[in-house]
């Protein structure tokens, strides 16, 4: 009895293990590869609006950097993205305290927040600057939308307000219809002169 239940419970247990793990591997390969996708996209925008800081894009602390560039500001604002990773390091000696506990979790919470704010910001300047409405870049805080949105941004090439008016003002050329009438085919004959010897 005892050994049918240990055995059971091996096997349910080896069982749900490696499910874990496989689940674990497959949340890898998805963040990868979600990862890889975001930066080609970024790395495509920085391209197209001529940033020579477009390699920063594959680095993941870096795009916190390379956003505030494109968007022609200063990129000392990405030490923004720090903020929530750095504020708990402070305040970690102090985490036993119950009250500063709450604490910490509020000021991560407010960081986050400020992060997210300034890389909305950012993104909004950036589609402005690809010829997209900025308004855009509020998509890119829903998860599935954010993908979807700086592939189109990236990849779509829109033409500007100015293009758009310049084409509409030049006239198109037209061809000018002109009938002909048929020409008439004259045959010349050869006048051939004979020599006539004396």
């Amino acid at each position: 009895m005892i050994t049918e239940e240990l055995l059971t419970g091996t096997l349910f247990g080896l069982g749900f293990g490696s499910l874990l793990v496989f689940m674990f591997y497959f949340a890898i390969i998805i963040l990868l590869a979600v990862f890889l996708y975001k930066a080609f996209a970024l790395y495509t925008i920085a391209k197209k609006l001529n940033s020579k800081y477009a390699f920063l894009a594959w680095i993941p602390i870096g795009q916190y950097f390379l956003y505030p560039i494109i968007a022609e500001e200063r990129w000392e604002w990405g030490f923004i993205a720090l903020l929530p990773i750095v504020t708990p390091l402070l305040f970690l000696p102090f985490t036993l305290i119950p009250f500063i506990n709450m604490f910490l979790s509020l000021l991560i919470l407010i960081g986050t927040l400020i992060l997210v704010s300034f890389r909305t910001y950012w993104i909004w300047k950036i589609f402005e600057k690809r010829n997209y409405h900025g308004a855009l870049s509020l998509l890119t805080l829903v998860s599935l939308a954010n993908l979807i949105v700086l592939g189109v941004v990236a990849w779509v090439d829109k033409p500007s307000k100015k293009e758009k008016v310049s084409t509409k003002k030049e006239k198109p050329i037209v061809k000018k219809k002109t009938t002909t009438k048929p020409k008439k085919v004259v045959s010349k004959k050869k006048k051939t002169t004979k020599k006539i010897k004396k």
